[in-house]
């Protein structure tokens, strides 16, 4: 779990994906707004939380011109192929 907290895995489990979510959303955090992270805590599921903050974190990445890592990608593509299919 720890090994996947920043990145996010396919591999990750749902430990990796508590941690990877709790790493995000951590409250010092200066890339949220209070009323993004409530936004973002009222996803029904931990997959939908991980999905959510997957997406917001490629578009911030993508704002800032930085490269989206590839095992982010291939989270993000395997969850959206999970929950939204």
């Amino acid at each position: 779990a720890i090994r996947h907290h920043s990145l996010g895995s396919t591999a990750m489990g749902v430990m990796g994906a508590l941690l990877y979510c709790s790493d995000y959303l951590e409250i010092n955090r200066t890339h949220l707004t209070e009323r993004e992270r409530v936004r973002l805590l009222g996803e029904p599921t931990i997959e939908a939380l991980t999905l959510a903050i997957v997406e917001c974190d490629r578009t911030w990445r993508r704002g800032q011109g930085l490269p989206i890592a590839l095992a982010s990608d291939e989270l993000y593509h395997d969850l959206l192929k999970r929950l939204r299919s």
